[in-house]
């Protein structure tokens, strides 16, 4: 390993991304370039980057547009304002549909994405772009974006690890932690350096990575038998609990919907919460329309408060299902987010 290079073999292990030699999948090189440089040096890169983009527009014959979708594009990005220099990367947005914060003020502030490319038909052969250098700057932004959930990954895989590297503290508590950037988002740092599960031996990464597959693999039955406990549960509720949790009709009808349908499935998934810049824990109870298929219409999350009083009544299997539920919707968040940057060419 190069001096000074990013160490994030035991987060792609604890990921179960490693293979039975011992070796793990490596993460692409163009990834590697935003991971292993601070926020301040990925900002002037895609400055850089944008105005030669734009000079180059600024001298296409307007001839040559073949579509108003494609002259109203190179409008906006000839128009589009420099990127922020100073700007929190790392909440402002769902980390898997992240970009670079462009303007000069909040009122002018546009998130240039790789989806902002989609109105010039990059990837159509007779585009008039050729070999233009939106191609680089589309998939520039691409890798960034790839970079972010690498990053994101780490942060989770630090927060799991330190939760769960004790038997004493697996409790579904765990259900009401914020997943936050704090303590990981130091500018003058290199980006990617939450990958390194700093404080993480090798062994610590793969003994969670040994209890996570556990967890996955025992609970083939997990989703069913904890969403029928939690349907006994509703039926011994009345309104007095109900409004104990300060639900409001549609909630309280949502929730005892989805709860009294049959072969409900219960998931617990790490998922974004734009409010507070951060992952969080949801309990979801799915369920199926008469054809098989997930009903949205009959799916409905539970509040942490009323799944954490379901869980202490729970009899010790129920428990453990939750546990189960939790750990697995974690890990796989983490290892989503881990994917994106990996290569996954077989040799």
């Amino acid at each position: 390993m190069a001096k000074n290079a990013l160490d994030y073999s035991r987060l792609v292990r604890a990921c179960g991304f490693g293979d039975r030699s011992g070796d793990e999948k490596d993460i692409k090189e163009k990834v590697l370039h935003f991971l292993n440089q601070n926020f301040s040096a990925t900002v002037a890169e895609f400055g850089e980057q944008l105005e030669r983009v734009k000079k180059e527009i600024r001298n296409i014959s307007l001839q040559k547009y073949r579509k108003p979708s494609n002259f109203e594009a190179a409008l906006k990005l000839v128009n589009m304002p420099p990127p922020l220099k100073d700007w929190d990367f790392l909440s402002y947005t769902d980390p898997q549909k992240t970009g670079i914060l462009c303007g000069t003020s909040d009122k002018e502030n546009i998130l240039l994405t790789e989806e902002s490319f989609k109105p010039f038909d990059l990837f159509e052969r007779e585009s008039m772009w050729g070999d233009s250098l939106l191609y680089g700057l589309c998939f520039s932004l691409s890798w960034w974006r790839e970079a972010v959930c690498c990053v994101w990954a780490g942060i989770i895989m630090n927060c799991l690890i330190r939760h769960f590297q004790k038997k004493s503290v697996l409790a579904l508590p765990a259900v009401e932690a914020v997943f936050s950037k704090d303590g990981f988002a130091d500018p003058n740092e290199k980006i990617g350096s939450a990958l390194e599960l700093k404080g993480t031996s090798d062994k610590k990464a793969e003994d969670f990575y040994h209890m996570c597959e556990q967890a996955a693999l025992g609970s083939a039955s997990c989703e069913t038998d904890a969403s029928e406990a939690f349907k006994e549960w509703l039926c011994s509720a009345n309104i007095g609990v109900l409004q104990k949790y300060n639900l409001d009709f549609e909630e309280a009808h949502m929730l005892l919907l989805a709860g009294s349908q049959r072969r409900p499935e219960m998931e617990i998934e790490l998922q974004w919460n734009q409010k507070i810049g951060a992952y969080q824990f949801v309990c979801l109870i799915e369920n199926n329309d008469l054809h098989g298929y997930k009903d949205k219409k009959k799916t409905a999350g539970i509040p942490a408060n009323i799944l954490l009083d379901f869980f202490k009544g729970s009899e010790q299997e129920i428990k453990e299902d939750l546990i189960r539920l939790l750990i697995r919707g974690g890990w796989r968040k983490a290892q989503k987010l881990l994917y994106e940057g990996l290569n996954h060419h077989t040799d």
